[in-house]
């Protein structure tokens, strides 16, 4: 069963983010293979930005940077439980805590690209998902390539909900 790695047990904030203030600066340590830098970045602006992401519905200003020790949230990957298990996680933050850390597994496969075939749904969910995470549908390869992945950037909108402070719904 493919899980996020937040655990249920652990409580859930009462505020929606234990930040000091709406800045909210962010950078890569790593990446999985199969997503280029260029594709992560993509994915974050989506999973975080104003246009469609959590800062559209709290307020938050997310912004990339380079420099990690001025990072609020540092995105990487390591190896968690391998294939299809644990795909991500990410801790909440809480009081005093000035970085969480959003890991993917590295024994998942990622994909940065939506498959072409599955665009016209997407759209009709998400028509704001950046170019550079949409397979060209004239590319078999990219398409074979994001249809072997797990979609990188919808797990960094979830993961991405717990390092702003929210926990698992229970609806």
């Amino acid at each position: 069963m493919i899980q996020c790695g937040h655990t249920q047990r652990r409580e859930v904030l009462e505020s929606l983010s234990q930040w000091p203030d709406a800045a909210l600066p962010y950078t890569f340590m790593s990446l999985p293979s199969g997503v280029l830098f260029e594709q992560a970045i993509a994915a974050a602006e989506w999973a975080y930005g104003s246009q469609s992401g959590w800062a559209k519905v709290c307020g938050l200003r997310p912004k990339y940077i380079a420099d990690a020790r001025q990072a609020r949230v540092l995105i990487g990957s390591r190896r968690i439980d391998g294939p299809s298990g644990v795909l991500a996680d990410c801790y909440l933050p809480s009081p005093g805590m000035r970085q969480v850390n959003l890991q993917f597994d590295t024994g998942d496969t990622w994909g940065a690209q939506i498959p072409a075939a599955m665009m016209a749904l997407v759209e009709k969910i998400e028509p704001s998902m950046p170019a550079v995470l949409r397979a060209d549908s004239s590319s078999d390869g990219a398409m074979l390539e994001a249809a072997r992945g797990i979609l990188y950037a919808l797990v960094l909108r979830h993961e991405g909900g717990h390092s702003i402070g929210l926990g698992h719904s229970g609806a």
